[in-house]
């Protein structure tokens, strides 16, 4: 059986974190696994006052609720760090506030996992200026995700 050590997350919306705890949030399901994720990401995500700030079916109190349960294991990073050998993250806020993106390498082998930087729905847009509909007003939009991750990308054939 394989343990699970490691659980980075690009961002904290709700359906996401779902994933490191029980059906009724009172447990971790990898109570060993070390969870990691942007500290302005987490700062955003456990304003108290957040609730009030967005639309209820962006589940702020279900991320909060994890989030919380989380905490004894989880560390918080700044955009940049390596998470561990070959393991990087760098700045693609737009999403959300902390969005970041991952460049894993291991020899000549190398992946990026962009999150949801480019399933976010104003990217296809003509002028993708429109911030994501729960965070209008929030200073950022999906073009900023974008623009952060252009300079990463390179194909390679």
């Amino acid at each position: 059986m394989h343990r699970l050590d490691l659980i980075l997350f690009t961002h904290c919306h709700f359906d996401h974190l779902w994933g490191v705890s029980d059906s009724k949030n009172a447990s971790l399901l990898f109570p060993s696994a070390e969870l990691v994720a942007s500290e302005t990401e987490v700062s955003f995500w456990s304003d108290p006052e957040l609730p009030g700030k967005v639309s209820p079916k962006q589940q702020p109190l279900v991320t909060q609720a994890n989030l919380k349960l989380a905490s004894p294991r989880l560390r918080l990073i700044k955009a940049g760090a390596e998470v561990a050998p070959g393991v990087t993250t760098f700045d693609t806020a737009g999403h959300t506030p902390g969005h970041i993106s991952v460049h894993i390498s291991s020899g000549s082998e190398e992946i990026l996992i962009t999150g949801a930087v480019v399933v976010n729905s104003a990217v296809p847009k003509p002028e993708p200026t429109t911030s994501y509909p729960p965070f209008r007003g929030y200073g950022f939009g999906a073009e900023t995700g974008c623009r952060r991750l252009e300079p990463r990308c390179s194909l390679r054939w």
